[in-house]
C-alpha cells in the first residue's frame, strides 16, 4: 500500500528553485538584508531587476511564491550564459 501526501497550494505563482538561488554580478550591490531575503531576478525591458518575494511551500524543485510581486508572464531568471553560447 502506498501513501500519497498532497499539499494543496492556494492560487499563486511557482518558480523553479534555481530562480531563488540565481545571483547575477550586480547582486553584490545589494544590502546584506536584501541578499538574505528570499528574492528572484526578473528580466524586464532588457534589464535585470531584483524582486523580493515571500517563498512558500517547495517540492524540492519548485517553490510557491506567496507575495503578488510577480505577475503572469514575468521572465524569472534561472541562470545566465555567456554571449555567443
Amino acid at each position: 500500500l502506498t501513501n500519497i501526501i498532497v499539499k494543496e497550494i492556494p492560487k499563486g505563482m511557482i518558480v523553479p528553485n534555481s530562480a531563488l538561488r540565481f545571483k547575477p554580478s550586480q547582486a553584490e550591490l545589494l544590502t546584506k538584508k536584501e541578499q538574505q531575503a528570499s528574492h528572484v531576478w526578473v528580466l524586464e525591458s532588457d534589464k535585470t531587476l531584483y524582486k523580493a518575494v515571500t517563498a512558500g511551500y517547495s517540492d524540492g524543485s519548485y517553490t510557491s511564491i506567496k507575495s503578488d510581486v510577480l505577475q503572469l508572464g514575468d521572465e524569472v531568471i534561472i541562470k545566465s550564459r555567456k554571449a555567443g553560447h
